[in-house]
């Protein structure tokens, strides 16, 4: 096995390349949608309603393929992939959310039926998505902007926090532009020879670290308020099933890695944002 340091070198992209704090980020969501994708297999989300034990557990182990995906690209300096598998990961997280809203919606009507419950089952759309492999959202009827809309909804004032941090932003059509191949230059980023000689890696990898990062922070921000008891610890399940009786309040506490990521990557970068989740107080983020 050659060593990873050769790796680097006969690639010819710089230390500084590969000590790039993207490289933390993308390892610590790895670790994120992992512990999230074990906590709903806890939870039997959309079991009523997709007969599926868990749809998001398999949704959150998928998003942490792409981060890793991602990351492999990033290392092996094919920059344009790693661009492109990035504007997949924005539609992974708003296919997400918009799954949330759907099933809730769903799982509400089955509650106290107004319908039989087979109507209720081919009217659903995250149903026909999970069996029929219709779209989910994408056609004239539901495009990004509607979703996004619908998104919104879950908590407007946030909504407004998101949206001002758009105008600042390009990020889905620099993915876009990774996508299309609409410069030369998106080929040509793709080829660590390139990087090298020019020194654009570096550059390239700020942008990617920004956009990675907002939309973290949109998609942890929206699951807390859909579904922040999947970010609690195991430490009052652990208490119950030893048959302790569970410290005061530890049903809120949250795991320590929701925390980690909290605080380095949202207290830090997005202050209100961060304060916004805070007062919310569905869980205790601190």
């Amino acid at each position: 096995m050659i060593d990873d340091t050769l790796k680097i070198e006969a690639r010819g992209l710089s230390m500084e390349y590969y000590n790039h704090k993207v490289f933390d980020l993308l390892a610590d969501l790895n670790y994120f949608y992992d512990f999230l994708s074990d906590s709903c297999c806890n939870t039997g989300d959309g079991c009523m309603i997709a007969g599926k034990f868990s749809v998001n557990s398999n949704i959150y182990s998928s998003i942490q393929g792409t981060i890793e995906s991602i990351k492999i690209l990033v290392f092996a300096g094919r920059l344009n992939d790693a661009f492109a598998l990035t504007r997949k990961l924005e539609d992974a997280i708003y296919t997400d959310l918009y799954t949330n809203i759907l099933i809730k919606q769903d799982e509400l009507k089955m509650v106290d039926p107004k319908e039989e419950i087979k109507n209720i089952w081919d009217k659903s759309i995250v149903r026909k998505w999970v069996f029929h492999e219709e779209k989910l959202w994408g056609d004239k009827k539901k495009t990004l902007s509607t979703i996004k809309v619908e998104i919104k909804k879950v908590d407007p004032e946030l909504g407004n926090l998101f949206e001002d941090m758009e105008k600042k932003s390009n990020d889905r059509q620099v993915c876009n532009n990774n996508v299309h191949y609409n410069s030369w230059e998106t080929f040509a980023i793709n080829d660590f020879h390139y990087l090298s000689g020019t020194r654009k890696g570096v550059r390239l990898l700020n942008d990617l670290y920004d956009i990675v990062l907002r939309l973290f922070v949109y998609h942890f921000s929206y699951t807390y308020i859909q579904r922040g008891f999947i970010y609690g610890s195991y430490d009052y399940i652990n208490y119950l099933e030893e048959g302790l009786e569970p410290e005061p309040d530890s049903q809120y506490w949250v795991a320590q890695i929701v925390q980690d990521v909290f605080d380095k990557y949202i207290k830090t970068e997005y202050n209100a944002i961060a304060q916004h989740l805070i007062n919310n107080g569905i869980m205790n983020l601190k």
